[in-house]
């Protein structure tokens, strides 16, 4: 009876081993598929072997996983990087769990490099805009300048000729003013020796008489 319950004791055993090493196995496999939803077959190994330190590491360490792909995928690097770090730190036993960690944190780390190329890039191209557009504005307002002056010289120009068309209009007008005071005054002094003739000649004939 001793023989009989050994032996159902070790194929109990076997069983259970055989149950454990299957469900790890597909564990790893789903894995390295990237499928991270299937931590329940490293539960299901720790339910065939309870306090098994092994499966409940996976098992932890499968939802780290997961955590960190949902990062990457969302576009938290950082976070992405973190949990990917949790388990290449501390997960020694399982090349495919460790694989998968690093595959993660390496993609997060060229897209936040990425990231911070195109930032800088578009800093660049914003810096130049600007510096173009000062430019611009700087130059329109030089030639705004510009023509300004030239309008404030063409109407200096038009008030000089004006001046001195009403200084030539001024002087033509004093000389006909003095040209004609002459006239009358060349017509009074006719008058009057006209006057001074008529009476010399009447008193001619006086004399004779």
């Amino acid at each position: 009876m001793i023989a009989a319950l050994m032996m159902v004791l070790s194929a109990c055993g076997s069983q259970e081993n055989s149950a454990y090493d299957q469900a790890v196995q597909k564990g790893f496999n789903a894995v390295r598929s990237g499928n991270y939803d299937k931590e329940s077959l490293f539960k299901k190994a720790l339910q065939n072997r309870k306090g098994d330190k092994q499966a409940a590491a996976l098992v932890t360490y499968t939802l780290v996983l997961k955590t960190a792909q949902q990062a990457l995928n969302q576009g938290n690097f950082d976070d992405a990087i973190s949990s990917a770090n949790i388990v290449i730190k501390q997960e020694k036993d399982s090349d495919a769990v460790l694989a998968k960690a690093q595959v993660i944190r390496k993609a997060a780390l060229e897209a936040k490099q990425k990231q911070a190329d195109q930032s800088a890039a578009a800093q660049v191209s914003s810096s130049k805009t600007a510096e173009n557009t000062a430019a611009q504005t700087t130059s329109s307002e030089s030639a705004g300048g510009t023509a300004g002056k030239t309008v404030s010289s063409g109407s200096n120009s038009s008030t000089t000729d004006s001046s001195t068309g009403s200084k030539s209009t001024a002087s033509s007008q004093n000389a006909a003013s003095q040209s004609s005071s002459s006239a009358q005054n060349s017509q009074s002094d006719a008058a009057q020796g006209n006057q001074a003739g008529t009476s010399g000649g009447s008193s001619m004939p006086l004399a004779g008489k």
